[in-house]
């Protein structure tokens, strides 16, 4: 039972990181996407460059998302790994 608390609790810290590097990636990607739009206003960008920068902006927000249910996932892996039959009580482990 412990290595399987233990082996929950680190994937629960890998899911969490994952939200914080999703999140850097919208930003990242809002960011790039008005950088691009500048440099495609003032002629120095193509319109392909500025597309692939709004594509991948488009594609950043889901994987934060599934980034997200990833740490639901680890929560729900936790509590089964515990035993326990009150997920509150977890809490106070994360």
């Amino acid at each position: 039972m412990r290595v399987a608390i233990r082996a929950a609790l680190a994937e629960l810290t890998t899911a969490r990181d994952a939200v914080d590097v999703g999140r850097r990636g919208v930003e990242q990607a809002v960011e790039t996407v008005r950088v691009d739009t500048e440099r495609f206003n003032a002629g120095r960008l193509t319109t392909n460059d500025l597309l692939e920068a709004e594509s991948l902006l488009r594609s950043q927000p889901p994987l934060y998302e599934l980034a997200r249910l990833d740490v639901v996932r680890a929560w729900v892996g936790l509590w089964l790994a515990t035993g326990s039959d009150d997920p509150d009580q977890l809490m106070s482990w994360g």
